[in-house]
């Protein structure tokens, strides 16, 4: 059985869209978000991570 993928796809997203519109289910499109900052990290020489961790 040979398949065309595009066709496949195609026709799987028709239905899909067909089946959503019976039932009226609408999507919207994705939220797009953009983080940004900076981490910094000091660490102080001769501590162990736990005497670090208590201060």
């Amino acid at each position: 059985m040979d398949v065309d993928l595009v066709t496949l796809r195609s026709d799987f997203r028709r239905r899909v869209k067909t089946r959503f519109d019976e039932v009226d289910v609408t999507l919207g499109p994705a939220a797009t978000r953009e983080l940004s900052g900076s981490v910094s990290v000091d660490v102080e020489e001769g501590l162990t991570s736990d005497e670090r961790a208590e201060r």
